[in-house]
């Protein structure tokens, strides 16, 4: 069954015809598809491969495990449907773009390799990106078709409808693993070399974002110099937290694993948590290759700091990250040295750094094996020159001078110029084809003798390249993204408060650079931070996830406004600088290196805003006349009145000025707060603030002349009232409850404590700090100064030991050095089966009685120190050997827990008058792996089976014979012998009549001979149908009364006969 398209059938058509190369009429019908595999010019998709490594495992992700027979076959079926949608009966697309949006997981893998099986190039697009960003790509790259999996459909479904682009949704089935063979015809080479493979998106100094436009040449050159440079294998297992829409996701992290065979395990997005927990996890496959950007090493390292403080903890990580971890690799911005250096300290590994960028692959490479230098990028990878020059036309024509000039053999530097700056020029086959449909810019990005302009500044020095930075300031590396500052400003223009902007990259230790914007806004209007980020976020996006919100067709500018934003969330700005205006030189170019200097005092880290009257330095700017400062005043400050400020008009007059003020505090409540000395322009404070109430006020302030006309336009004066630390830190409850696992490993989550503060969240006065003030000895918890987050700190958690701890919190503000308030956290620690149960002895003996069933014999007593009633000591016990027959069993008594032996069938004293059994006891849950076997999980129990005196047993029951009617007395009978199964006793065994109703018969007691003692009349009523019924007991000689067989016959009246009960004994 084909996916559903968005598209009606005549749309459809419509759509696919302008590039369809099939004739006319019914289409999807007779297609004859096959997979194409790798050709002679070494160029083959990775896909090509895949059948090679067959069952191996490919990918673990969210979904579970996927086999490369598994990507190759879900692969396989997926390009059909897409030739089948397109059309293309020859299942060679030719090149035609195929967008799609998937998640870091198989789904992603599936959609590229389906691009390439139908011949078309891969645009892979993000899931964070905004609709409107989104639409761009598609509609820049001209896609034919947009491939997504199910969970973003309702993201991007609405785009591509609007562009009048088909989506076919992915198959459920993809997630699945294996799949039937598809029906395909064997595999047809495929020229692949001059290809088109993949189109990703990446901003440049122009603006919009640029696709950059890679043949399978290039890829496959980048792949393979890795492979060779890295030295991948098969037994490589690599974790992926990476977004897939850039060079360094897509190839580095996924195309060089799968190109070899290897195993990569995928997150769906990168969790600080998740990769410690894989790096250290005791389950396999093992990690031992990772790569990341700077920023995902800082926030790794954020995580060690918080939750392994531990020395005994931090050498455990080390020891682990070093045993299994071969490579760790950092790229995609510049890795600070500081942070190289703490990583190294926690992990035991150097970071290797390397270069590359979307339009070159990897280029550089700090070597695998040998020293590398902090900072350097290391030499050319194979296949790979590189060049760096200054622009300098020389008499041979060229266009610049060669600083140095290298390659995987080498560098050569000119004479001269050693260590000297320049830009980096890159050449090879992993160079890109070009920019998507912009031939001019293409042109531009390649010197005439077809060597790629970088754009980054470089130096060769101690025998490594270095990368100093980017030649144009206008591209930002924030986290690893690249974004395009000119980008950000075109939309931040849009804005209506903003009449001017210049966005700049500001250092910053851990996103490397922060996405800043310099503002200066339109008279009258007002703009915080928060404002702007909220404005630039897309309304189609949610602040969370930025998944799709459900909502109607745009029905109005504003939200057609909204859906055209445009901006990433890594592109928003995260400082915000307002201005009076922008300086710019007398070209009306903005200086965006010294406007960068200008922002040196600015807090690391946190938004900063520049108010009105702290300019930057700018030629010819205006001066605003009619401007207050926010005036700062202390809550409970006592000094009262107090003069705030002294405010002033220029526009002066012969009569003087008269000031007034209005606003919250002076006519409006609370009233009386504020005055101002109408003459004099001073503004005193009247009565003690409170922050925790009212945290700042905004008055207006007024000039008027004697005749009370209005001199300038009123303004604005802020008073922000400086909190004071006044609140004490409060716990959120008294009590906080947790439970941990007896024997968790350290750094194991518990519980949370929270507190608050009324006090100003900005400042060191709501700045809390969590400590343990007691918890008993050993410490075994540790609480996180920040976070408030109790974690194990020792391994030693033993419940049979201590089952509940009781820990008294304290929290205090200003950092730990303020005011303190207390609460206890109860920490229950939950039981494991860390604990066998035993035997309490090594042999058990008992007593059974013979010939009987359903009776308990004994009981055996264990020991397991485990949680009573609970799987981890309840005992389960099996009869090993001893009891071939099944003569016994054994059951739990859930009071107890011990094994109640009994016998449930009949014993025989004189088949077998004692059993030795084998039995062994197990807990219902099973046993941890590292817990201790039991000592004695076995045991012994001895049954001596007690004789008992058995009634005699008759042979034969009933016993018929035959006596002549009217027969005589002493006319001969039967003789009858019962045998004793008593057979040890030795007792003797004696007849007796116990029924004979005429008294006809005489039995010998000794010998058991019946005869007759007179003649049996015919009219006997006790004659039945000519038979007659009597009983003789046999009798034993033992200590105890013996149970008595009976015999019985009959007679015929005519021929008479008798009967002897065949069952005797009872």
């Amino acid at each position: 069954m084909l996916p559903r398209v968005t598209l009606p059938f005549r749309q459809l058509v419509c759509a696919v015809a302008s590039c369809c190369r099939a004739p006319g009429g019914h289409r999807g019908l007779h297609f004859l598809h096959t997979a194409p595999t790798a050709c002679s010019d070494g160029a083959a998709p990775v896909f090509t491969k895949a059948l090679a490594f067959g069952d191996r495992i490919a990918l673990f992700d969210q979904h579970g495990r996927h086999t490369y027979r598994d990507l190759y076959h879900h692969s396989l079926r997926l390009s059909l449907e897409i030739c089948r949608l397109r059309g293309c009966l020859d299942g060679d697309l030719q090149d035609e773009r195929v967008s799609f949006l998937c998640s870091n997981d198989v789904s992603y893998v599936v959609a590229q390799w389906a691009s390439w099986m139908s011949g078309g190039i891969a645009v892979p697009l993000f899931w964070k990106h905004p609709e409107a960003q989104l639409e761009y790509f598609i509609q820049d790259s001209r896609s034919s078709v947009v491939l997504a999996s199910p969970e973003h459909v309702p993201l991007v479904g609405p785009v591509a409808e609007r562009l009048g682009v088909p989506l076919l949704p992915l198959p459920p089935d993809v997630y699945r693993g294996a799949v039937g063979e598809p029906a395909a015809k064997p595999a047809q080479e495929r020229k692949w070399q001059d290809r088109g493979a993949m189109i990703l998106y990446t901003s440049g100094t122009t603006g919009r974002p640029k696709g950059v436009l890679s043949t399978h040449r290039n890829l496959t050159a980048t792949v393979t110099g890795l492979v060779h440079a890295w030295a991948w294998t098969r037994d490589d297992v690599i974790l992926h937290v990476l977004p897939l829409h850039h060079m360094h996701g897509v190839v580095n992290k996924l195309l060089c694993p799968l190109w070899v065979g290897a195993t990569c395990v995928m997150l769906p997005e990168f969790s600080a948590q998740q990769v410690w927990e894989k790096f250290l996890s005791p389950e396999t496959p093992w990690v031992n290759v990772f790569m990341a950007v700077p920023t995902v090493f800082s926030k790794l390292l954020d995580y060690y700091d918080q939750h392994f403080t531990q020395p005994h903890v931090q050498d455990f990580v080390r020891a682990v990250c070093k045993e299994r971890i071969r490579l760790m690799v950092s790229g995609s911005a510049a890795l600070p040295t500081p942070l190289l250096e703490r990583w190294k300290s926690a992990t035991g590994h150097t970071l290797l750094e390397r270069y590359g960028m979307t339009e070159v692959g990897m280029a550089l490479s700090s070597p695998l094996s040998g020293a590398r230098l902090p900072g350097s990028v290391g030499t050319p990878l194979p296949q790979v020159e590189v060049r760096i020059i200054s622009e300098s036309p020389q008499r041979d024509g060229c266009p610049y001078t060669v600083h140095a000039e290298g390659d995987a053999q080498g560098t050569k530097v000119t004479p001269g110029l050693e260590e000297k700056e320049g830009e980096l020029l890159v050449r090879g086959p992993s160079v890109f084809r070009e920019y998507w449909d912009k031939p001019e810019e293409t042109k531009s990005t390649f010197t005439p003798d077809g060597w790629f302009r970088t754009g980054d500044t470089a130096v060769f020095k101690d025998g490594s390249y270095w990368i100093r930075g980017r030649t144009s300031v206008d591209i930002i590396k924030t986290g690893g993204y690249k974004v395009s500052a000119l980008e950000v400003e075109r939309q931040l223009l849009a804005h209506p408060s903003i009449s001017d902007v210049a966005v700049i990259g500001v250092p910053d230790v851990t996103w490397g650079q922060r996405v800043t914007a310099v503002v200066a806004l339109q008279a009258g209007h007002s703009l915080s931070h928060s404002d702007l980020k909220e404005w630039a976020r897309p309304s189609t996006v949610q602040a969370a996830d930025y998944g799709p919100v459900p909502c109607a067709q745009p029905c109005s500018a504003q939200a057609e406004l909204s859906r055209r934003r445009f901006l990433a969330p890594y592109a928003v700005p995260s400082g915000l600088l307002l201005v009076e205006e922008i300086p710019r030189n007398q070209m009306g170019k903005i200086n965006k290196k010294d406007l960068s200097l200008g922002l040196s005092w600015g807090v690391p880290g946190r938004p900063s805003t520049l108010y009105p009257w702290r300019r930057l330095p700018a030629r010819g700017r205006v001066r605003r006349a009619w401007v207050i400062p926010p005036i700062s005043v202390s809550e409970n400050y006592k000094g009262l009145p107090y003069m705030l400020v002294q405010i002033r008009s220029d526009k002066r007059q012969p009569g003087g000025v008269i000031y007034s003020i209005q606003g919250p505090g002076v006519d409006e409540e609370p009233l009386g707060l504020f005055s101002v000395e109408k003459f004099s322009g001073r503004v005193f404070l009247n009565a003690e603030l409170d922050r925790e109430k009212t945290a700042s006020y905004r008055l207006k302030v007024f000039a008027l002349d004697r005749g009370g006309s209005v001199l300038e336009e009123p303004t604005d004066l802020e008073i922000l009232v400086v909190d004071q630390n006044d609140n004490r830190p409060a716990f959120v409850q008294e009590v906080f409850t947790g439970r941990v696992l007896e024997g968790a490993a350290p750094g194991t989550y518990v519980t949370r404590a929270e507190a608050t503060d009324a006090d100003d969240p900005d400042t060191a006065n709501a700045a809390l700090h969590y400590s343990i003030l007691a918890q008993g000895s050993p410490e075994l918890f540790s609480i996180h100064e920040r976070t408030g987050e109790i974690r194990t700190v020792h391994v030693g958690l033993d419940r049979e030991v201590v089952t509940v701890y009781n820990l008294t919190l304290q929290v205090a503000d200003m950092s730990g050095e303020g005011l303190t308030s207390t609460a206890s956290a109860i920490i229950s620690v939950d039981d494991i089966n860390d604990n066998a149960p035993e035997f309490t002895s090594d042999k058990f003996s008992m007593e059974a009685t013979e010939a009987i069933s359903g009776v308990d014999v004994g009981r055996l007593e264990v020991e397991d120190r485990d949680l009573p009633g609970s799987p981890n000591w309840v005992a389960n016990f099996t009869i090993l050997e001893g009891d071939p027959r099944g003569h016994f069993d054994i059951r739990t008594d859930p009071r107890t827990n011990e094994g109640v032996l009994s016998v449930v069938k009949p014993l025989d004293y004189e088949s077998c008058a004692r059993y030795e059994l084998r039995v062994s006891v197990q807990n219902e849950a099973p046993l941890q792996a590292a817990s201790p076997q039991a000592q004695r999980g076995q045991a012994t129990v001895s049954i001596r089976v007690q004789d008992v005196n058995e009634a005699p047993v008759f042979p034969e029951n009933p016993l018929r014979t035959s006596v002549a009617e009217g027969a005589p007395p002493g006319t001969f009978v039967a003789t009858f012998s019962a045998q004793d199964p008593d057979t040890v006793q030795l007792q003797r065994v004696s007849y007796s009549k116990d029924y004979d109703p005429e008294d006809w018969l005489q039995v010998n007691g000794a010998s058991g001979r019946i005869q007759t003692r007179r003649v049996l009349s015919p009219a006997s009523p006790f004659l039945k149908d000519g038979w007659y019924r009597a009983i003789v007991l046999a009798l034993d000689d033992g200590e105890q009364p013996a149970s008595r067989g009976r015999w019985g016959w009959s007679t015929h009246k005519h021929t008479p006969r008798t009967m002897t009960p065949r069952t005797g004994c009872r």
